[in-house]
């Protein structure tokens, strides 16, 4: 079971947890910021320096189920989406045997959209938005909640854990390893795809297995999308910086938009093409990703301390030319401020204008 919010606060103030009583708070404006450089040690606990309050959470009953349910509804879009390995195992999927689950499980988070909208302590405007997003993607549900504000989402075998820097890397961290499988299983499915797209269309059985392993990869890179997303604080920041991983998730619904008359323009083998050519570069980008996470390239350089002074001083001009240029845009919108200031103030003082007020 589950240790619930007040007992994990109880435990935190005991007697010989006075380092841990220190940093906690119910007020997440009251929270130092990480520091940047964490040990993998210190990242891989989770230890909570900040809990919420109680109109910041729900239960951990209804915030497990409602958890649960909401992967369950993207398990069931992943299956259902069309990933362009066959038409025929396409309408297998596509079938009221995935149709009719779903949508009870999206019945159930709209129900609890609605009475999270109705007891949040939160800005009926900001929940009204959540709800929104909710009841457009149930999956969001996962770590989104009309009930209560995103400085908190609640993960399996972790509670209710902050939103902000610290969290981030923890849970990168943790799944870079899981994530790296699931990308590379890309690979071997990708070249069944292209060499024996005929034979798949022969055998649907074959087709079928195909098509559910490639629905398990694009639901890891969606709920992976989802719970980094949740955890970061300038969301719109992550989005720009994973925009491959978001084509990799949206293409697949575009296809199946497509089958169901929406999006008619879309053509499907146009969709397949761009679907795979995206999951050869996730590859490509996730790989990268986890050796700047475990900081592989730095210490197979550190080996040739000449190699590494020369990257070193090569990041240094990167960075000092980006500042740079920073700069100097900064130096264009101070002077078309101050002419603007100039000619607002001559239009003031022109003789035709005697109430001082602009021309």
């Amino acid at each position: 079971m589950n240790e619930s919010v007040e007992s994990r606060t109880e435990r935190m103030i005991e007697p010989g947890n006075a380092a841990a009583t220190t940093n906690l708070s119910t007020d997440p404006g009251n929270a130092l910021d990480p520091p940047l450089s964490q040990d993998l040690a210190d990242l891989a606990g989770w230890e909570q320096d900040i809990l919420p309050a109680p109109h910041e959470c729900t239960s951990n009953a209804r915030a497990n189920f409602m958890f649960r349910v909401a992967v369950a509804s993207l398990m069931i879009i992943g299956l259902m989406a069309g990933h362009g390995i066959s038409g025929d195992a396409n309408k297998v999927m596509f079938g009221w045997w995935l149709g009719i689950p779903l949508m009870a499980l999206w019945l159930i988070i709209i129900l609890e959209g609605l009475l999270g909208m109705a007891t949040t302590h939160d800005h009926h405007l900001a929940s009204f938005k959540r709800f929104l997003l909710v009841v457009l993607c149930p999956p969001f549900r996962a770590a989104f909640s009309p009930a209560y504000p995103n400085r908190f989402i609640w993960l399996p075998k972790h509670d209710w854990v902050s939103v902000g820097k610290l969290n981030y890397e923890r849970a990168e961290l943790g799944m870079a390893i899981p994530m790296l499988a699931v990308t590379l299983l890309v690979l071997p499915l990708l070249g069944i795809e292209l060499f024996l797209a005929s034979w798949l269309e022969q055998h649907l059985w074959a087709a079928v297995i195909v098509h559910a392993l490639t629905a398990f990869v694009w639901f890891a890179f969606a709920l992976e999308f989802i719970i980094m997303l949740a955890l970061s604080e300038k969301k719109l920041v992550y989005c720009k910086l994973h925009w491959v991983n978001i084509a990799i998730i949206v293409l697949p619904l575009i296809a199946f938009l497509r089958i169901i008359r929406i999006f008619r323009f879309f053509r499907l083998g146009k969709a397949s093409k761009l679907i795979r050519a995206y999951r050869m570069r996730g590859v490509v980008a996730r790989t990268m990703r986890l050796a700047m996470v475990f900081n592989l390239i730095d210490r197979l350089l550190e080996r040739n301390p000449e190699k590494y002074l020369l990257s070193l001083e090569e990041k240094v001009s990167e960075k000092k030319a980006e500042i740079e240029a920073l700069e100097e845009k900064m130096e264009e919108v101070r002077q078309r401020m101050a002419e603007k200031k100039e000619l607002e103030k001559a239009a003031a003082e022109a003789p035709g204008n005697q109430d001082g007020q602009p021309a």
